[in-house]
């Protein structure tokens, strides 16, 4: 927790921290949230007391809490649930810059300024940029996954230096080790390059397939299997890509699928044209592929 912080939440929060739940289930921040909530289960912290909210009301920390919600927190430009925020109750920990601009005191886990990155013209992104200021105005502490993130957020959005922590995403030791294992169970894996991951725009995909075709990799038998994209991701991706021959699109699947994925690829690929962190990456590495 940053500086400071525990000892005025301690003070006016009756020492309840309120974790967003939302995310649970979507991409990276799901899962950062996902191994949170975990470690909180396998390591409880006995000074303060912990809750989720998932959109629509509070819970204790326990198995319950993993349950993906029924509030898709990207509705209404993350406004979604913003009537049944939690005031009063403690310091809420936002985990994304999508969240409810009239929230009660809070941290924010900020992952990237991507949104800006990612703007159409000129007014989407004085819009962008509007909220994303807003963001770290209401909030009382800012976290965020790198230092090329914190550097984005102090230049572009002009936060205070001192109100923006860098707390590097996690990485699960059981899950490297269970993939692993799975790799060492499988006699023969075909030739596989993986990605991981939104088929969002600046994940560069219709590039990387097209590198693929043109690649020894993809003539000596090689496949690429891309791994995370909702179905319309899919639908946008395939109407951009004339060639998707050996190329095999998957949707968000369950830990267990994506594990088995990692365990049968040859390499893990992520060709963004920028991250905030890049999770999967590290995940492979962990899991020595």
């Amino acid at each position: 927790m940053p500086t400071g912080v525990e000892a005025r939440t301690e003070r006016r929060g009756r020492g309840t921290i309120i974790i967003d739940t939302r995310w649970l289930g979507i991409g990276g921040p799901g899962r950062v949230t996902e191994l949170l909530v975990r470690g909180m289960l396998e390591r409880p912290e006995r000074r303060l007391s912990w809750a989720a909210w998932n959109g629509r009301e509070l819970s204790s920390i326990d198995a319950k809490a993993l349950n993906r919600s029924e509030t898709d927190p990207r509705r209404r430009a993350g406004q979604a649930g913003t009537g049944n925020v939690p005031r009063g109750k403690g310091l809420m920990v936002f985990m994304h810059q999508s969240r409810p601009l009239l929230g009660p005191r809070n941290i924010t886990l900020m992952h990237d300024t991507i949104q800006l990155n990612n703007a159409r013209g000129t007014m989407d992104r004085t819009a962008k940029s509007t909220f994303l200021r807003g963001i770290v105005a209401s909030s009382a502490h800012i976290v965020t996954v790198s230092e090329w993130s914190r550097g984005q957020i102090v230049d572009l959005l002009g936060a205070d230096p001192g109100r923006v922590s860098v707390l590097p995403n996690p990485v699960d030791d059981q899950v490297a080790a269970r993939i692993g294992a799975l790799r060492d169970e499988i006699a023969e894996r075909p030739p596989l390059a993986l990605f991981v991951g939104r088929f969002a725009s600046h994940k560069n995909l219709p590039r990387l397939v097209e590198a693929f075709r043109a690649s020894g990799f993809a003539a000596d038998g090689g496949r690429l299997a891309l791994v995370g994209g909702t179905p319309d991701e899919i639908v946008s991706l395939t109407a951009d890509c004339e060639d998707l021959r050996d190329v095999e699109l998957v949707t968000s699947c369950s830990q267990d699928e994506l594990e088995h994925w990692y365990a049968r690829a040859s390499l893990v690929v992520q060709p963004s044209i920028f991250e905030g962190f890049g999770l999967p990456v590290a995940e492979a590495l962990a899991a020595g592929i």
